[in-house]
């Protein structure tokens, strides 16, 4: 064992070339363009792109186009670490906009992935892996626990985990996974009926006026809402 370790470690060796063009085939990277949707370079968007990749690899699908494939992350808003629903969006196509993207407010590194054709799987993050990447960016986390930005932080301290420990890892080494039998989407209500407010006199979505003594009114107009004090409905 030791002499075929030593051969992968002399560069010069033509069978050490090979195996070492085998393993960075074999490496997943996250595509540039997924950091600058993102805005910054962190461990969590990586993350939530590859379990992305990784969900629809199990259910045998592409990248969603238009509006057949639904993802429910099981994080929540409260959660810092809110960047895997970046990945998760980026990887899968599922996107907040298009209304395939809700959050299940669970707190856990995690989501369901579900078509209708295809049915649903879970796939979670593993907790030795949580574990490990606490103990690989103790730099990283320690910054940012002391005020600073992702993007402030040198690349020092976060391009050896997302270049070179997380691309080197397989999906089965990252995440556990379990089909769903008979899983139940949670119903989407979408309108894109418009009716001018009877107050203000702005377009407002249909679904989102209040009625009130006969006339149809938005939210801010119904319930006051200071402009200064922004309220989430």
């Amino acid at each position: 064992m030791e002499s075929e370790r030593n051969k992968i470690e002399h560069p010069g060796n033509s069978e050490s070339q090979t195996q070492q063009k085998i393993l960075e085939s074999s490496k997943v990277l996250i595509p540039e363009w997924a950091y600058t949707f993102h805005g910054h370079k962190c461990p969590y968007m990586p993350l939530g792109y590859r379990a992305g990749l990784y969900a629809m690899k199990l259910l045998k699908i592409d990248r969603e186009k238009d509006h057949k494939t639904l993802i429910y992350s099981e994080m929540s808003e409260k959660d810092l670490n809110g960047c895997f629903n970046d990945g998760l969006q980026a990887a899968t196509g599922c996107t907040y906009g298009k209304g395939l993207l809700n959050l299940l407010g669970y707190g856990k590194l995690a989501l369901i992935l579900y078509r209708k054709d295809k049915g649903a799987v879970r796939v979670h993050v593993r907790d030795e892996i949580m574990d490990e990447l606490s103990s690989r960016a103790t730099e990283f986390f320690s910054l940012r626990k002391s005020g600073k930005e992702p993007s402030e932080i040198p690349d020092e301290f976060i391009d050896p985990i997302i270049n070179d420990w997380m691309p080197s890892l397989s999906d089965e080494q990252m995440f556990e996974y379990k089909f769903i039998k008979d899983f139940h989407p949670i119903p989407a209500k979408k309108s894109g009926v418009k009716k001018k407010c009877d107050q203000c006199h702005e377009y407002v979505y249909e679904i989102d006026l209040v009625p009130s003594e006969g006339k149809l009114i938005c939210k801010p107009d119904y319930y006051n809402v200071d402009e200064n004090h922004p309220v989430k409905f």
